[in-house]
């Protein structure tokens, strides 16, 4: 990371997905892990450390199931990240809706 005042420029060298404590290296995990993320119910918690110097640093993002839906998780073992329906409106959502909420179409 480098710039001067508030204002960063930032090169993402490595991007690693992990299940719990698992490093997710088969493709197929990894796009379902980012489809999840991405498109289910789970909250984010960003970390961000940087070296001394500030000129690296490492950005961790977390998806967790909020407070209460960890306790239903420990109780049956196992918690939705969301209904199917719910992600693929979301997905679709993003993919065709622009900032200003206007409808777009890709590659036309």
């Amino acid at each position: 990371m480098q710039g001067e005042g508030s204002a960063r420029q930032c090169r993402i060298k490595n991007v690693t997905v992990h299940s719990e404590d698992r490093l997710l290296e088969d493709a197929v995990e990894r796009r379902i892990a980012i489809f999840l993320i991405l498109n289910g119910s789970c909250e984010e918690t960003t970390l961000l450390e940087a070296s001394s110097d500030a000129s690296t640093g490492v950005i961790e993002m977390q998806y967790a199931p909020d407070k209460n839906r960890e306790t239903r998780q420990r109780e049956q073992g196992f918690e939705l990240m969301g209904t199917l329906s719910s992600m693929i409106s979301t997905f679709f959502r993003r993919e065709t809706v622009d900032e200003a909420h206007s409808v777009t179409v890709q590659g036309v």
